[in-house]
């Protein structure tokens, strides 16, 4: 794939961040890295494995809030 289309590449795991920082050692884009909890096996009812995933959607807005800001009230209901 050509990488020098991105500007940006956000690894959620230390794994898919080195292999991010090794694909573009060659490339000027930025790579950061989002520390996210893995929400796979974590519980064992329905409701602790769909509570295990809100939280890490909620890490994931939380970061994306904290880089771009909140989004626009027209974009919401877009």
């Amino acid at each position: 794939d050509d990488l020098s289309s991105f500007d940006l590449i956000v690894a959620l795991s230390p794994a898919s961040q080195r292999r991010a920082l090794d694909l573009t050692r060659f490339f000027h884009l930025d790579v950061v890295y989002w520390p996210i909890m893995d929400p796979t096996g974590l519980a064992q009812t329905r409701e602790a494995r769909l509570e295990a995933y809100r939280k890490t959607r909620d890490q994931i807005v939380g970061h994306l809030i904290e880089r771009w800001g909140p989004p626009d009230e027209e974009e919401e209901t877009a």
